[in-house]
């Protein structure tokens, strides 16, 4: 699959470029669009938490950071006489899983406000009103799909460029 980032100008021509997708075969679940908070998106995908904002990245940095801080914690404790006597090798995994957890929190309760990387570069466009629709268009109709875009669509921009496309699985 490749991704294709497309900037539309008006509401009204995303809708219409999103039925003339559909009808040239690509299922619903490949187009994804984002907006202004201020512009209803009734009718279309919406792009989900994961592809606005960088929260799956986050997490997994906030879980590997965290654990890994609280593992080194929890070795720390053990280490001094009265606590490690007490709590035990047991402890450092309670602690390092609890290091993760708080890890993981802290880190996306971050990221739910910081743009994806894949979509930071359009944040004026879309700031300006421009929708933003992405596209995983399968990389043997990729030619095709782009020329359906340039005919029906010739005030769309192919955004997709300005950073190389993503190919994905």
């Amino acid at each position: 699959m490749q991704r294709r980032f497309l900037l539309v100008p008006e509401i009204d021509q995303a809708r219409d470029l999103f039925n003339d997708l559909l009808r040239a075969g690509l299922p619903w679940r490949q187009i994804r669009v984002m907006a202004r908070d201020d512009i209803l998106l009734e009718g279309l995908p919406e792009a989900p938490l994961s592809r606005r904002t960088d929260l799956l990245p986050a997490l997994r940095r906030g879980v590997l950071i965290g654990g890994a801080m609280g593992l080194a914690g929890g070795l720390i404790a053990i280490m001094v006489p009265p606590i490690g006597d007490v709590l035990g090798f047991p402890a450092v995994l309670v602690v390092g899983a609890i290091g993760a957890v708080f890890g993981a929190l802290s880190a996306t309760m971050i990221a739910i406000d910081v743009p994806h990387p894949s979509v930071r570069r359009f944040r004026e466009e879309i700031d300006a009103g421009r929708i933003l629709m992405m596209v995983d268009v399968p990389a043997g109709r990729a030619g095709e799909i782009d020329t359906l875009i340039r005919k029906l669509h010739p005030q769309v921009t192919d955004a997709t460029g300005t950073g190389g496309s993503a190919a994905h699985p």
